[in-house]
């Protein structure tokens, strides 16, 4: 082969490379924005039930006590995704999980909320349903 034969293949090969790379790694990072949503519902859950058992446990219902003995607030879900913050109430709590760096560009979702009855939230664009249970919206 010649030269020029080598840098035509060459050529090409690079632009397939391009044209991949503006496809895969967007829809990676939108793969990778979906599962570290799973964090923030896992500890987001994890944290209420605590809630609830050291409520019922200690029959507290100050809310410094509850956030003295049951959770420490504000944490960090695992990686740093999320920051999770609660309102503490006489009986009433709302955690929410917003999303931190690179986990902020997830509009569709955006921050959950869950709260002492079990009901879920979002505050993205997409629907609660479809964040919670993880389908695609």
């Amino acid at each position: 082969m010649t030269l020029i034969k080598w840098m035509l293949v060459l050529a090409l090969m690079a632009a397939a490379a391009a044209t991949l790379a503006t496809i895969c790694i967007p829809a990676y990072r939108q793969y990778v924005i979906r599962v570290t949503r799973m964090d923030a519902k896992r500890e987001l859950l994890v944290l209420a039930q605590r809630l609830g058992r050291c409520l019922a446990r200690t029959n507290n219902r100050t809310p410094d006590s509850v956030l003295n003995t049951c959770v420490t607030l504000p944490q960090a879900t695992p990686g740093g995704a999320y920051l999770i913050t609660g309102d503490i109430a006489a009986n009433t709590f709302l955690l929410t999980a917003t999303p931190q760096a690179r986990q902020a560009e997830d509009t569709e979702c955006g921050a959950f909320t869950l709260n002492q009855l079990g009901t879920q939230g979002i505050s993205g664009t997409g629907t609660k349903e479809g964040c919670w249970s993880g389908r695609r919206n």
